[in-house]
């Protein structure tokens, strides 16, 4: 079964670099540009990674997590918090994400290679488990 990514991120070029570095990979890729778009899209279609930026119009990285919860308690998938603040974005709420079950923060400028090995290393991680 082909695995589904959704990528949320206000900057278009950062949503085409992970874009193509996903389908290439073999991965269905979905994509939002800000949090509401983002959770509508988790909703419908119940990706099994969610890879957002933290400060995008409308809803926050953050708060999409947040919004995220009663789904994940349903059907878990892992979220991947992008941040160009990693300087400015509270110590506490990097703490925070990074305390929650299958949550992972990455600071910007990432490697998208990095992130994929993130990924692969996740669905490696829950195949063991089963």
């Amino acid at each position: 079964m082909e695995k589904k990514i959704l990528l949320v991120d206000d900057e278009p070029s950062v949503l085409r670099v992970l874009d193509m570095k996903f389908k290439n990979a073999g991965f269905k890729v979905l994509t939002a540009s800000d949090g509401m778009e983002g959770l509508e899209i988790i909703e419908k279609e119940l990706p099994d990674v969610v890879i957002s930026d933290n400060r995008m119009p409308n809803m926050s990285g953050i708060d999409l997590c947040v919004a995220c919860k009663k789904i994940r308690e349903k059907r878990n998938f892992l979220f991947i918090m992008l941040s160009s603040y990693a300087s400015v974005t509270s110590k506490l709420d990097r703490e925070w994400v990074n305390s929650l079950s299958d949550t992972v923060f990455i600071p910007k400028p990432f490697s998208p290679r990095n992130i994929l090995k993130t990924v692969k290393k996740y669905f490696a991680d829950n195949e063991e488990r089963v």
